[in-house]
């Protein structure tokens, strides 16, 4: 049985992602963008002239938010060249004659866009801490959130690879990665009133969720916002995974009725949540049953 990981496209991934300036200037950048919206956003809550809970709260908040956006976009801006380089190198062909399968390929790349993106996450731990001591926020919340967090990174970086995989110039496989993955923040964050379940695909809803403690509506229960987002999401790595698979496979071996049922069921199951959190919803924006 071929192994699904690969330790050396996994180290060698690695080394490319995390080696030369222009990952030196992103992380610098990610480390000072989000020290900055911690800052603004703990003084503007009061900080020094109010109760330290509230600048607390109102700093983890913001920073947390941010960085949903953030890391959804990161994830998907660290894959989205991993495939192209490959074939502008003329090295894709090499890769698909070695013994590693297109499985292995596919997830040792996606496990390695991972793990620089959540390396340079946990570069915000420290700063969440200190906002964190500040008090306005619990323990389990802050942990969740973090949970949450990390999955939008996963997310991003399986939509990244997607499309590495399936445009062939690295110059259209980034911006169209880099837009999708805002899409999935901010247009599922917009079905927030019409269906809470369905807006926690969005890694900005999810994290509204997850910070406050809040479970999502869903068939006259509630269910905690990283359980459901975890679902979806692990629907969604697995699908947008086994079509970058396809790609590498030979036409006449290709199984296109997988992939197409792999996405008719992760639409299904999205449609589903969709209408079983739509009735949990009134008229006045209020949550019916379900709510905290």
């Amino acid at each position: 049985m071929d192994p699904i990981i690969s330790v050396s496209v996994v180290r060698r991934e690695l080394r490319q992602n995390l080696r030369g300036p222009a990952a030196l200037v992103l992380e610098n950048l990610y480390l000072l963008g989000i020290v900055v919206a911690a800052v603004v956003a703990v003084f503007a809550y009061g900080a020094g002239t109010g109760p330290g809970w509230v600048a607390g709260e109102g700093g983890f908040y913001w920073l947390v938010i941010i960085q949903a956006v953030l890391g959804v976009v990161l994830g998907a801006t660290i894959a989205a060249p991993s495939m192209t380089v490959e074939s502008e190198q003329k090295t894709l062909d090499i890769l698909t004659t070695t013994p590693l399968s297109s499985t292995g390929l596919i997830w040792s790349k996606l496990l390695s866009s991972f793990l620089v993106g959540a390396a340079m996450l946990s570069m915000s731990v420290p700063i969440a801490a200190g906002v964190f001591v500040l008090g306005g926020v619990s323990l389990g919340p802050a942990v969740a959130t973090y949970v949450v967090l990390y999955g939008a990174v996963a997310l991003g970086a399986a939509w990244g690879l997607f499309c590495s995989a399936r445009l062939v110039r690295t110059a259209a496989a980034v911006p169209v990665a880099v837009l999708g993955a805002a899409g999935i923040a901010f247009v599922f964050s917009g079905l927030q009133k019409e269906s809470p379940a369905l807006a926690a695909f969005s890694p900005l809803t999810s994290v509204r969720y997850a910070v406050v403690g809040q479970g999502v509506p869903l068939f006259m229960a509630a269910l905690p916002a990283w359980v459901l987002s975890g679902v979806l999401w692990l629907g969604a790595i697995l699908t947008l995974g086994e079509g970058a698979k396809e790609r590498l496979v030979l036409p006449p071996l290709r199984r296109q009725w997988r992939v197409r049922c792999l996405f008719a069921a992760l639409a299904f199951v999205m449609c589903l949540a969709a209408v079983g959190s739509m009735g949990a919803v009134r008229p006045e924006g209020v949550w019916s049953s379900g709510s905290t």
